[in-house]
């Protein structure tokens, strides 16, 4: 698949309770040069994610290095931006 000899790559699935067909993939690799992608227009640019508790999610992200923007929005170390909005209560 073109990764360099050593590196690995790590996939985690997110799936909701009813196993719906939406779901977020999200690979990590290790071994390999870090590319900053923050201005390449190719790819996810925002991800949105629903929350039960919007602000301790926030609190999390920016604990584990995600970067403040405006419009409440935050940046991940890959560049894209995260928008977490609260589940809407029935």
């Amino acid at each position: 698949v073109g990764m360099p000899a050593g590196a690995a790559l790590r996939l985690a699935f997110l799936v909701g309770p009813d196993e719906a067909p939406a779901r977020a993939e999200i690979m990590s690799f290790t071994g390999v040069t870090a590319t900053a992608r923050g201005d390449d227009p190719v790819g996810i640019r925002r991800i949105v994610f629903v929350a039960d508790d919007p602000a301790a999610d926030r609190a999390v992200l920016i604990a584990a290095g995600a970067q403040e923007l405006d419009g409440g929005l935050l940046r991940g170390p890959a560049g894209v931006e995260i928008a977490l909005v609260a589940r809407e209560q029935r």
